[in-house]
């Protein structure tokens, strides 16, 4: 879910996921996703139960769902290019810096967001059904648009393959901005590929 998703009171968000992910991320980090319950989340959140819930379907979207905005933005982008194509090496640089633009998971706090997810099994497997979800819609809208479902599937996974890569290295790296990362990640992948 994204603010998009969210309620609206007099044409206002009522709440923000963000600030509610931004706000959860040192709790889970001190006490870890196992040993707390959705409703300590929801109770330090400062929010009911019910709410929690409407907006995070299981408690570690609290810190994985940012993100599913990368996945609306990767399927935006995919809508965009032709169904022949070009699924080339700068198809997927487009979709990999659409993707990393000015988003939640990218910005203040990400890194230790990406770090406590790898290192945390359940982040890390909502983490992995999250990139799962994305490969299978983005594969499926680019072959109802006409391209070749194993050629949109492959494109989509490699794809998403190079944006875990840029992630992780951007996660470890703090004097680099992802976009650097996406820009090395892609020469390499350019040379790997002569």
């Amino acid at each position: 879910m994204t603010d998009a998703d969210l309620p609206r009171a007099g044409g206002r968000r009522l709440l923000s996921m963000q600030r509610l992910r931004d706000a959860a991320l040192p709790l889970v980090a001190e006490r870890g996703i196992d040993e707390i319950r959705a409703e300590d989340l929801a109770e330090a959140l400062g929010i009911s139960r019910r709410t929690f819930f409407r907006y995070f379907p299981v408690k570690e979207d609290v810190v994985v769902g940012a993100f599913a905005e990368i996945g609306v933005r990767l399927a935006s982008a995919s809508r965009e290019m032709t169904a022949g194509g070009p699924f080339d090496i700068d198809a997927m640089k487009g979709l990999l810096t659409e993707a990393t633009r000015d988003g939640e998971f990218y910005g203040s706090g990400g890194r230790a967001r990406f770090a406590l997810i790898l290192e945390t099994p359940a982040l890390r497997a909502r983490f992995l059904g999250l990139l799962e979800d994305i490969a299978e819609r983005l594969a499926r809208s680019l072959a109802a648009a006409g391209a070749p479902a194993a050629r949109s599937s492959l494109f989509v996974r490699l794809t998403l393959t190079l944006l875990v890569e840029a992630t992780d290295r951007w996660s470890k790296d703090a004097a680099r901005p992802i976009a650097d990362q996406v820009d090395a990640l892609i020469g390499e992948t350019r040379l790997a590929m002569r």
